[in-house]
């Protein structure tokens, strides 16, 4: 029996050796090829990514452009409208209005205004603050607690 096991071990291992180099090849081609597939994903992956980047950047652009057209367009109306109010479609009825550095408020009635402002403000600070707080029967009681000695005034 053990002569039959070690007869089929040595078999065993002789055809072992004569088919290791052959599987450690087909092993070593196999993991290769793997690994080409892996990159060619890869690959075409990042192709994807680049062509959708790509694309988006176009739509991008094409959108900036439309709304520098519609800015210059807006842009211009205005410029000629303030030119030319007679051409509005409205006609008349658009008010113009100039820059103004005042607003629209009578002079007497800002200065007047200003004045009581800052009567308000003097008036604040000129208002004391108010009389102190008159001590009560419980403060008393505590500071003669404490050895204080306080003197009533009548």
């Amino acid at each position: 029996m053990i002569r039959i096991t070690e007869a089929a071990g040595a078999k065993m291992d002789e055809e072992f050796q004569r088919n290791h180099q052959a599987n450690v090849g087909r092993v070593i081609v196999a993991a290769v090829q793997n690994h080409d597939r892996f990159v060619a994903q890869v690959q075409e992956r990042v192709a994807h990514a680049v062509v959708q980047v790509r694309t988006t950047w176009a739509h991008y652009e094409q959108a900036l452009g439309d709304i520098q057209e519609q800015l210059a367009a807006a842009t211009m109306a205005t410029f000629l409208a303030e030119q030319t109010p007679s051409r509005s479609p409205i006609g008349s009825a658009v008010p113009t209005s100039q820059p103004r550095s005042w607003p629209e408020i009578p002079i007497g009635l800002l200065v007047a205004q200003s004045a009581t402002l800052i009567a308000i403000f003097y008036a604040g600070l000129l208002i004391p603050k108010g009389l102190p707080e008159a001590p009560t029967a419980e403060r008393l009681r505590l500071a003669e607690q404490e050895g204080e000695a306080h003197r009533k005034t009548a």
